[in-house]
């Protein structure tokens, strides 16, 4: 859902406040054929986790990072409940080579601005079920981590309309690397339009 606040028009609401002068609108680049994952965060030292759920979660992480080529460019679109926590200890699995990105609205925002994203990994994000319905190739892994049942009933309930092929216990067993599912275009300019109608609404 997404608001201007009634107190600042400098101000929009999606999922957390953005300030409409720090967004950012790239043109799509057409000619960079750098493979792509969005690594989509989760907020999950928010969370009661014990150490090896944790580590569960670093290890998961690491994998990918080791199963891909060499050329493969990581991004990373943070929750917004983030501390920027999460995302540092992420890095550091992937030799501080993944891409920070924090001036856009949202995770469907940034996938509205980069269409040629390959893939997109979350432990369990809402933002993965609109990267699926916006046409990319969207996973998750939160049934690999040996969750608590209240968090995995959480999770499950949020994903039950979910197809099977979207959760992933296995980086290694399950990626198809090179699958890239062409981005629904009535999607794409549906939310186009939502955001046209946002930054110019007076």
């Amino acid at each position: 859902y997404a608001h201007i606040s009634n107190e600042n028009t400098n101000d929009i609401y999606f999922g957390h406040k953005v300030n409409q002068k720090s967004i950012s609108f790239a043109c799509l680049d057409k000619k960079n054929n750098r493979k792509k994952i969005l690594l989509i965060g989760s907020a999950f030292f928010h969370w009661s986790l014990n150490q090896d759920t944790i580590e569960r979660i670093y290890q998961f992480y690491k994998e990918i990072f080791e199963v891909v080529e060499s050329d493969v460019k990581f991004h990373y679109i943070p929750h917004p409940l983030e501390s920027k926590k999460e995302f540092n200890e992420i890095n550091q699995l992937f030799d501080k080579s993944i891409i920070y990105e924090n001036n856009f609205l949202s995770c469907e925002h940034y996938l509205m601005e980069n269409e040629n994203v390959d893939m997109c990994i979350s432990i369990g994000s809402n933002a993965s079920i609109s990267a699926y319905d916006m046409g990319f190739d969207s996973r998750v892994f939160y049934r690999a981590l040996n969750l608590s049942n209240d968090i995995l009933s959480i999770y499950d309930n949020i994903f039950k309309q979910a197809p099977k092929n979207m959760h992933i216990n296995s980086f290694k067993e399950t990626i198809n690397y090179g699958l890239h599912k062409t981005p629904k275009k009535s999607n794409m300019v549906e939310f186009n339009l939502l955001i046209d109608q946002l930054i110019h609404k007076t």
